[in-house]
């Protein structure tokens, strides 16, 4: 079901190979809870999804224009926290 899930969300496919889809299985595993899976959500499904879906979508690009654009000008990334009251301040907060 999760290498459907990536078809449906690919324009073409096709045009990936099956030991492409092989190594993204290999990469985003079920979780397996005797090895401390990493989400711990109950569904692995969602889980392997909502990781390769951010990952491909949003991590991805901004490190690729990240490697590619830093040579050439100073970029800066943002890392936002959001101050919940009562949670110590040294966690990042302000």
């Amino acid at each position: 079901m999760f290498e459907e899930y990536m078809k449906g969300l690919i324009i073409d496919p096709s045009t990936i190979t099956q030991s492409t889809f092989n190594t993204i299985l290999e990469l985003y595993p079920a979780n397996d809870s005797s090895l401390g899976g990493p989400f711990n959500t109950g569904d692995s499904l969602y889980d392997r999804a909502e990781a390769w879906y951010t990952d491909n979508m949003f991590l991805s690009s901004r490190r690729l224009l990240f490697e590619n654009a830093a040579p050439l000008q100073p970029l800066f990334g943002y890392f936002f926290t959001e101050y919940i009251p009562g949670n110590p301040l040294e966690l990042g907060g302000k």
